[in-house]
């Protein structure tokens, strides 16, 4: 009887005048928080690096604090490679709106302003589309404030369905983007060109990516090749919302601690 009941209800619905509904199940991430910390299983060269160096092992993103608290804040996100010595700060806000990068290696650093700000988590993007964005980049030395070079880079991005990812962090549904990616960047009389297609699956619940496959082609400095392509994964291995005074930004001169807080052990007593 209750079946039948149901079915009355369902033909009487579908009788009436047709309503369009859009159903989603897409809830944008929350702004990023200090204490976040991602720790991938990565395999093959640094992405957008040497090619010809392997930096298989862990990676970690971690989100360090605040820059420019207020109506624009943004968050710094610190990343390292465990076989590799450089350090990298994305500033991003509250959407995921990349505005600045720090490139640090010892004690030289090269700082990135992206104009407009880049988009990483296309959060404006609908399943089943395709949308291109632009940046200007332009790279600047802030112990002198010079400008070492610029750049641009074309993005086109597709949306795939929403997929369950399972890792070694465990199951994630996420949103599924195909980006091919030109970078083309000019420094004194040298044009250097990278091209690479990008698949990465984005968490809403966690805020970051849970895997990023990367596959780009040999890379090209004045018509000729001085690179070759090369393949690179990362695969979420664990996400921890840490303690934040755990992921204090650290000094060059100062590794062993820097080793001692990628790992998670706290600092004194």
């Amino acid at each position: 009887m209750l079946i039948l009941v149901g079915c009355l209800l369902v033909l009487t619905h579908c009788a009436g005048a047709p309503k369009k509904s859009k159903f989603t199940l897409d809830r944008n991430p929350p702004p990023p928080a200090a204490g976040q910390r991602y720790v991938y299983q990565h395999t093959g060269p640094l992405p957008w690096g040497d090619g010809r160096k392997d930096a298989s092992g862990l990676r970690t993103v971690a989100v360090v604090g605040q820059e420019a608290p207020g109506k624009n804040t943004q968050w710094r996100f610190e990343e390292q490679f465990e076989r590799d010595e450089g350090i990298q700060t994305g500033y991003y806000d509250k959407n995921y709106m990349l505005y600045k990068q720090d490139l640090r290696e010892g004690r030289n650093v090269l700082r990135i302003l992206y104009t407009p700000p880049l988009p990483v988590r296309y959060l404006d993007l609908p399943k089943d589309r395709e949308k291109k964005y632009r940046s200007r980049q332009v790279f600047i030395d802030p112990q002198t404030n010079e400008t070492a070079g610029s750049g641009d880079i074309d993005i086109a991005v597709r949306r795939g369905y929403d997929m369950r990812m399972v890792t070694p962090a465990g199951a994630y549904l996420c949103r599924h983007f195909t980006e091919r990616i030109q970078i083309t960047a000019q420094a004194e009389d040298t044009e250097t060109v990278m091209k690479a297609v990008v698949e990465t699956f984005w968490c809403d619940t966690i805020g970051w990516f849970v895997q990023a496959e990367y596959t780009f082609e040999p890379m090209v400095q004045n018509g000729t090749v001085v690179q070759p392509g090369y393949q690179a994964q990362s695969i979420l291995a664990g996400y921890e919302p840490m303690d934040p005074n755990r992921l204090i930004p650290l000094a060059p001169e100062e590794p062993d601690r820097q080793e001692r807080v990628r790992k998670g052990k706290k600092e004194g007593p």
